[in-house]
């Protein structure tokens, strides 16, 4: 894979590295004790808000971005102009015992600077720099524990054991390696790193989720019918319009950038430097919007690279997140349930599977919800 890829592709390997048992590092002396409590459960935890003086506000632990730079100002930022920018207040939790920025589940690492130290208080509300990556790696970690505190309440049973993913906040590029079970984020000298874009880090962090749910099918490259080699990938699309296990697992980490953000369903923004968000071969990435794709627009939009996983992976989940408003729509509990099974159905996924199996599968799992799903499926050709 080339070190320039970026969001757009999926980057997975064949094989699955061995995980170890987590430890802490240490007895966490020095540390404030409340970063070691799990904090709210809430999708917004009522701790967590904009101020403007978040800066100067002790009741913030950190202050970072909404979502991402683009989507909380709607503004193009440098480096040093974003600094102003930081409002979004939040406390730290979820750490374990010691005195990095890892638990059970993440572990944030630098490749090229110090480590946060949680025995520092000076580098939580440090300023950007090209010199260090103090903020990126205290979002990094802010908004991984969101999600996996967040989803493994709200999906119970369904939510995997990740092991323990390593995430690294300034790399040179961005990508989620099967392989190694790390997630890369990029920095750049005068740019704004994808690990302050929290839509970046959930979409990366799902096809984690998603890969130790499916027991490593969804990043196996054993399947060759349903995939073709384009954009320097062996599986970078589809064969034909009716998908791949790689748009699949792409579509999971879209459809929870939306859970995660559901008044905002939108991916990339700040990659973008456009409050639409990521455009793939002329089409925004918005799961509000994509649903009035068709499935051979889907597949054809892309000149020279039919089947784009991405794009592909993009309105699949567009589609989910259409069943998802409708069941809201009649159902108090409609969202939650269509959460857990779009994650239930993804997680039965077989290195072999297309949209077809994806949504027959789907359909035998849907219960009460079965004529809301049926009807969306069948009106996308599915």
């Amino acid at each position: 894979m080339s070190p320039k890829m970026r969001l757009t592709l999926l980057i997975g390997t064949l094989i699955l590295s061995g995980c170890t048992k987590f430890k802490a590092s240490n007895s966490g002396i020095g540390v404030n004790r409340e970063f070691f409590k799990t904090g709210e459960v809430e999708l917004k935890p009522s701790t967590d808000k904009l101020s403007s003086d978040c800066l100067s506000n002790s009741d913030f632990d950190l202050c970072i971005f909404q979502k991402n730079p683009m989507a909380q100002t709607g503004q193009s930022l440098d480096l040093n102009g974003a600094n102003g920018h930081r409002n979004f207040g939040a406390k730290l939790n979820g750490v374990a015992l010691g005195f990095r920025l890892e638990n059970s589940e993440v572990q944030v690492l630098s490749l090229k600077y110090d480590r946060v130290d949680l025995r520092v208080p000076s580098q939580f509300k440090s300023d950007l720099s090209d010199s260090a990556s103090y903020l990126e790696q205290l979002s990094a970690y802010y908004w991984s524990y969101r999600m996996t505190r967040y989803l493994k309440d709200r999906l119970g049973s369904v939510y995997p054991a990740v092991g323990r993913v390593k995430i690294y906040a300034d790399d040179v590029f961005t990508g989620y390696s099967s392989k190694n079970n790390s997630i890369h984020l990029k920095k750049s000298p005068q740019e704004l790193a994808d690990a302050l874009s929290s839509d970046v880090i959930h979409q990366l962090l799902a096809q984690a989720l998603l890969f130790n749910m499916t027991h490593g099918q969804s990043a196996s490259l054993k399947d060759t019918q349903n995939h073709q080699a384009c954009a320097l990938s062996p599986k970078g699309c589809c064969s034909s319009k009716w998908g791949c296990s790689q748009a699949l697992s792409s579509a999971f980490g879209d459809y929870m950038v939306g859970v995660m953000n559901p008044d905002r369903a939108v991916v990339g923004e700040q990659v973008a430097k456009s409050l639409s968000g990521q455009n793939i071969c002329g089409q925004k990435r918005d799961l509000r919007d994509l649903k009035n794709l068709s499935l051979d627009l889907a597949f054809t939009s892309c000149s020279g690279k039919l089947g784009f996983v991405p794009l592909m992976g993009s309105w699949y989940a567009s589609v989910w997140w259409s069943i998802r408003g409708e069941a809201a729509s009649r159902f108090s509990s409609g969202a939650s349930d269509i959460d857990r099974l779009f994650a239930e159905h993804m997680g039965n996924m077989q290195s072999s599977w297309t949209f077809q199996t994806a949504s027959s599968m789907a359909q035998t799992l849907a219960g009460k919800y079965q004529s809301i799903v049926k009807s969306a499926l069948s009106s996308h050709q599915l």
